[in-house]
């Protein structure tokens, strides 16, 4: 007799920084796991039931029989990642564009540079009227 298959989430956070090792974070009921770029062969093995290697794809098998394909850290290489995750059995990658800021963001920045020379103007003319005061100095 088949023994039923335990029903597990999974759901993988992947993470990558220019300046850190690339790796995955997969969380699946309360097991947590990190999966550096060169361990994919732990994921299948931890995993055998929702997980499937084709090559060097891998795929994961959600509750409604559907195949999702995971990224990988390789995968990631060539984007600016600030979140990407398995939810409801589909993947959602939201990226940081570099090329558009928002206009908003321009003008808070703009804001901020003019309000810093004011005030640095003023520091120096305040030093330059304290250095005058001292030195001439009105009796």
């Amino acid at each position: 007799m088949e023994k039923p298959v335990e029903k597990r989430t999974l759901k993988v956070t992947i993470i990558w920084e220019k300046n850190r090792r690339d790796h995955l974070v997969i969380a699946c009921s309360d097991q947590f796991l990190t999966l550096f770029a060169n361990l994919e062969q732990e994921l299948l093995e931890r995993f055998p039931e929702l997980i499937r290697c084709v090559g060097r794809r891998y795929f994961y098998t959600d509750e409604h029989g559907d195949e999702i394909t995971l990224l990988t850290a390789k995968d990631l290489q060539n984007f600016r990642i600030s979140w990407a995750g398995l939810q409801c059995g589909r993947i959602f990658v939201r990226t940081s564009p570099e090329a558009s800021p928002s206009w908003l963001s321009i003008a808070v920045s703009l804001f901020f540079l003019v309000w810093k020379c004011i005030g640095v103007v003023f520091t120096a003319l305040a030093v330059f009227v304290w250095i005058l005061d001292r030195t001439i100095g009105v009796k």
